[in-house]
């Protein structure tokens, strides 16, 4: 299995990932912060898993992951969406990259977050967000409470 982790950041998801796909199977850290791409590799050396490809790469523009067509089964698009100049870019380059009938996993902060960078004005509504992935062509299978300060939901791309 290969997944891909949008804006992996330190790499947290990245690691629990690389348990759950097993030695055989990729995950793939895309970041656009090179430092951050840094810490991913050092964390990965300190567990010992060896799965994880950290790649510099551009989340919210179509073919910026630079990772090929329909390469992916999944992929997970953590406290992120709302940093990212163009989310239906985004939702397409998840699209892109992933295979029929593969799934994306998106969770961001909600409008009653206080803890979020940048200020409540960069927050995006669940509605919103489901928009811009149905836009690009998923189909919302699940939506989920992902604590008190976050939405999620899961989309699956057509068959």
């Amino acid at each position: 299995m290969s997944v891909a982790d949008f804006g992996t950041g330190s790499g947290h998801y990245a690691l629990a990932l690389a348990k759950r796909v097993g030695p055989n199977g990729t995950v793939y850290a895309v970041d656009v912060q090179k430092e951050m791409l840094g810490h991913v590799r050092e964390a990965t050396k300190r567990a010992g898993v060896h799965n994880v490809k950290a790649l510099w790469g551009i989340i919210d523009e179509i073919g910026g992951t630079k990772l090929a067509d329909g390469v992916c089964e999944a992929v997970v698009i953590s406290n992120v969406l709302f940093q990212t100049d163009d989310k239906l870019a985004c939702a397409k380059e998840a699209f892109r990259i992933l295979r029929s009938g593969g799934e994306v996993m998106v969770i961001d902060w909600s409008d009653n977050s206080e803890l979020v960078g940048g200020g409540k004005a960069h927050l995006v509504p669940k509605t919103s967000a489901e928009n811009f992935f149905t836009q690009a062509g998923f189909r919302i299978t699940q939506s989920f409470e992902a604590g008190a300060h976050h939405w999620g939901f899961v989309a699956q791309k057509s068959k």
